[in-house]
């Protein structure tokens, strides 16, 4: 009842034209915008709540928006802020440079102050995403549930080596086609192809071919 009483309330024509909104309008939808170039713009996020692997039930992603490049850490979700920030400087920034704006969810690791002091710091913009709204940062959920069913199928025998795989998993899906940009995340990159063992495997009609590559996100 109380809800038939609300909606009517809502469409009753006098009350329409005298209650004040008490609500901005709403803004206009902002795309990200393109980088320029790689890693430039980088977005992260976690898999949690993974059976524990090698002393790891936890995976750090981050993904260059550019490339599609992807780095899959394993991690535990012991870690301290601090030690997220050490995670990220070895396998990124060390290796990438340190990107100019990083889109992520309103993780409580995110949230913290002490990355908020890392990020005013080394200049570096961290653009949380929408509460209760994950398509902002979309290709980082596609890719959560693109890496999922992979372990899935790689450690169906066995749960705790899902680790074991990780970087093997890593190099197979940066070095597919990808349905965004029609070419690898590793080509994008480097600019050739990265060979795999079934460029040794299959037979080929030219020995000058380029290597083979499987395309895992083809539309």
């Amino acid at each position: 009842m109380k809800a038939d009483i609300m909606e009517y309330c809502r469409s009753y024509d006098s009350f329409q034209k005298m209650k004040f909104s008490n609500f901005n309008k709403f803004g206009f939808l902002i795309p990200n915008p393109i980088p320029s170039h790689p890693y430039q713009s980088i977005s992260m996020d976690f898999i949690v709540n993974l059976p524990w692997s090698n002393d790891f039930n936890m995976i750090f992603m981050v993904v260059d928006r550019l490339t599609k490049q992807g780095t899959f850490i394993p991690c535990t979700t012991g870690l301290t802020a601090e030690e997220f920030a050490e995670l990220f400087v070895r396998h990124i920034v060390c290796r990438f440079g340190l990107p100019n704006s990083i889109i992520m969810d309103r993780d409580p690791w995110w949230t913290s102050d002490f990355w908020k002091g890392v990020a005013q710091f080394l200049k570096t913009k961290m653009a949380l995403s929408s509460a209760h709204h994950p398509q902002h940062n979309g290709q980082m959920e596609i890719l959560n549930r693109l890496l999922i069913t992979m372990l899935r199928a790689y450690v169906a025998d066995d749960l705790l080596d899902w680790s074991t795989w990780l970087h093997i998993l890593e190099f197979a899906y940066n070095n597919s086609i990808h349905g965004s940009t029609g070419a690898s995340p590793n080509f994008l990159m480097y600019r050739f192809q990265l060979k795999s063992p079934l460029d040794f495997l299959l037979p080929k009609d030219n020995p000058g071919a380029q290597p083979t590559t499987y395309s895992l996100f083809q539309k």
